[in-house]
């Protein structure tokens, strides 16, 4: 099953029976899990899966693994990056998300690792990363651990360039993450329990495939490779049972041409830009945003706009 529409869908990792949080007229969820009744307007744009059942209880340790975007790069300073937020909130950056903390939902927890780097591949991840993340964890690690992941980025640049095998560089990517999920959620690394929160790929020109990143290239119909990518995470999710973070709909839209309101990825309410002027990396509005996806999904909550 995959999701569709603007829904939030709880899904057993089988694919079976689905709950629908979200109304495709007015884009309104209800709670379900963690504070019922709780009712808000849910961000259309972000079509997530998480599996049924996916709170954590005491977590005692945080990781985060992946690309730039997990060390921080694009924010202004290091307490405005994604995973300083996600410890504790600047309130004088964010005054209205102060709770919106992994440290005020988890008080148990006692530990955090970071082995993110930029510039990191998938394959760079699961060749340097995880070994490092064995090492510092003596497996199997005691307590229940979240794992939080931004990674593929660099693969899809490299997909890119002139004359790149594209096929043969997402199969490649979806094959290293593949490998990586199964050893991340394997009860013999983390018997006492681990969530794991991977997101997609982002891309800077909401949906167009052209804007003045990447010296004006037109990458239209390499969309549809991305569309691909990100499609077997879900998939992937599904299957092994950790939960598909759309980081590419939550940016649509205020990307490089988060001003024009002729594209139907237009925020009106909105149109702020999440993207620094690399085209890369989230600015100090996108690692905010970052750090909200990877929150709410940790509650096992849709993403509220």
């Amino acid at each position: 099953m995959y999701i569709t529409g603007i829904m939030w869908m709880w899904m057993g990792c089988g694919g079976g029976d689905a709950d629908v949080l979200g109304d495709t007229a007015a884009s309104t969820g209800t709670q379900s899990g963690t504070n019922p009744g709780v009712t808000y307007e849910v961000d259309p744009d972000v079509q997530t899966f998480v599996p049924d059942n996916y709170t954590p209880s005491a977590p005692v340790r945080v990781v985060y693994m992946g690309d730039s975007i997990t060390d921080g790069v694009g924010a202004s300073m290091e307490s405005l990056t994604y995973t300083a937020l996600l410890e504790t909130n600047s309130d004088t950056a964010w005054p209205d998300h102060a709770d919106a903390t992994l440290s005020a939902a988890f008080p148990s927890i006692e530990e955090w690792i970071n082995v993110g780097v930029g510039g990191a591949t998938t394959s760079t991840m699961k060749y340097n990363q995880l070994p490092e993340l064995e090492a510092l964890l003596d497996l199997p690690a005691e307590g229940e651990t979240l794992i939080f992941v931004t990674i593929g980025g660099n693969d899809a640049q490299q997909a890119l360039l002139p004359f790149a095998d594209v096929d043969t560089i997402a199969q490649a990517a979806i094959d290293n993450i593949d490998d990586m999920a199964r050893w991340l959620t394997d009860p013999a690394n983390f018997p006492d329990g681990v969530y794991v929160y991977f997101t997609n790929i982002y891309e800077p020109s909401d949906g167009t495939g052209q804007s003045q990143c990447f010296f004006g290239m037109n990458y239209a119909e390499s969309l549809a490779k991305l569309d691909v990518m990100n499609g077997g995470l879900i998939s992937m999710g599904m299957d092994i049972g950790f939960a598909a973070l759309d980081l590419n709909g939550h940016f649509r839209g205020h990307g490089m041409n988060n001003e024009n309101p002729t594209l139907d990825a237009y925020h009106a309410e909105d149109p702020s830009r999440w993207f620094n002027d690399d085209c890369l990396h989230p600015n100090d509005r996108g690692h905010h945003e970052v750090r909200r996806l990877f929150y709410y999904a940790s509650q096992e909550m849709p993403l509220p706009l």
